[in-house]
C-alpha cells in the first residue's frame, strides 16, 4: 500500500489528519497495521504526527487488522 498515492493537498492531508482523530475516538485497535505505516511512510509532518498520536492512544490488545484493498 502506497500511503502518498492520494496526499496531494493540504485539504487532504487535513481530512487525514481528523480521521487520526476518530480512530483515536472510539479506541479501535484494528487500525494499528495501518496507523503505523502511515506514520512510518507518510510525507506529510503533520499527517505523520497525527498518526503517531493515534497510535500511542490505541489499546494493546490483539485484533484482527484492518488490511486496505486495493481497487
Amino acid at each position: 500500500m502506497d500511503v502518498n498515492r492520494y496526499v496531494n493537498d493540504n485539504y487532504t492531508v487535513d481530512a487525514l489528519a481528523w480521521l487520526c482523530k476518530v480512530i483515536i475516538k472510539h479506541k479501535n485497535p484494528r487500525y494499528k497495521d495501518l496507523l503505523k505505516k502511515v506514520a512510518d511512510e507518510a510525507r506529510s509532518r503533520k499527517l505523520r504526527r497525527y498518526a503517531k498520536r493515534a497510535l500511542e492512544s490505541l489499546p494493546s490488545h490483539e485484533v484482527e487488522q484492518f488490511i486496505p484493498t486495493k481497487k
